[in-house]
Parts: structure tokens; sequence; C-alpha cells
């Protein structure tokens, strides 16, 4: 694609400190993981489950890492991924983006705020009718032009100023 990549959604979004740690020796500034492995980090930093309910929605930079790290929001990557395959792909753009939509608007003005999408190893376009052809380009118009939402890569959501969170620990998963 031109440039070095400058993160990476390991197998099955498998985090430990010390992936993270080899991963930013090799030059990687960001890494995914999912929405379990927040809650079992929270819970190791702070000593009880999370509060916030958009504590899945931001970065968190892992201390003595450098490294930010992202987690999906595991309902939204499984409509995609287990559900949306049987709707028709209008259906199925309209109920996400109403999704999305519901999440942006309760967040706090200032936009330190992003929803990572991530397929977690299954293989879902196969289930798609014409292997998801429809549902995605329908999926990208309507989110390329819709007033409340933005899409962009990790990388961007950086690069823009959004302010990773404290995390003291990650729990390996």
């Amino acid at each position: 694609f031109g440039h070095r990549p400058a993160g990476c959604w390991p197998a099955e979004g498998a985090i430990s400190a010390a992936a993270l740690q080899l991963l930013a020796a090799g030059g990687f500034r960001w890494a995914a993981s999912g929405a379990a492995v927040l809650r079992g980090s929270l819970e190791l930093t702070y000593g009880q489950a999370a509060q916030d309910p958009l504590a899945l929605s931001r970065p968190y930079r892992l201390a003595g890492t450098g490294m930010d790290c992202f987690f999906r929001d595991d309902m939204l990557s499984d409509l995609i991924g287990f559900t949306y395959a049987t709707w028709h792909a209008d259906d199925a753009v309209a109920n996400l983006t109403n999704e999305l939509t519901q999440l942006a608007r309760g967040y706090e003005p200032g936009g330190n705020h992003a929803v990572l999408i991530a397929l977690d190893g299954e293989n879902a376009w196969e289930h798609y009718p014409f292997n998801g052809f429809y549902f995605l380009r329908a999926l990208y118009e309507k989110l390329a032009e819709h007033p409340e939402l933005e899409l962009m890569t990790l990388s961007e959501c950086l690069a823009r100023g959004i302010q990773p969170a404290p995390l003291r620990q990650v729990m390996a998963g």
C-alpha cells in the first residue's frame, strides 16, 4: 500500500503486555483487541468493572509501552459477522447506522471517541448475497454521506488528536 503499517490486529485480537512491547519495538503505534480484554484490563487497572458505558469507545495507552490500544465493539462487529447476512442490505445498513448514531449522540462534544468494528477470524462474506457486495457498497455510501458519523482508520483517529486514556495493565487475551 505504499507505506509501513502503523498498527496491528493480532489473530483473534490476542494481546498481552509482552506482545504489545514486541509490537512497539517493531515500530507499531497501535494494536486492536476485543471488548472482553478491555473489561478485564480495566478491572486490573482500577480494581472494578468500568462504570462508564462509553469506555469501549476510546483508545487506551498502555503504560510503559507507548502503544495505543483500540477495542472493538463486539455487538456491532458480530451483527456484521453473524446476523446481517440474512437481512436485506438496505435494512442491515439502516440498522447499523442507527446503532452508530445512537452511540455518537451519547458522546460529549469534542470528538474523543471512536467505535471500532472488526471481524474476528470468521469469514462472514461467504454467507452474504454476492459475498457482501451490496451490503458493503450500501454501508460505505451511507457512512460517506452521514452528517453525524465519520469513517476513518485508527491511525487517522490518533493523527486527529483523539486522546488515549491511561491503562496501567492489560489482561492477556
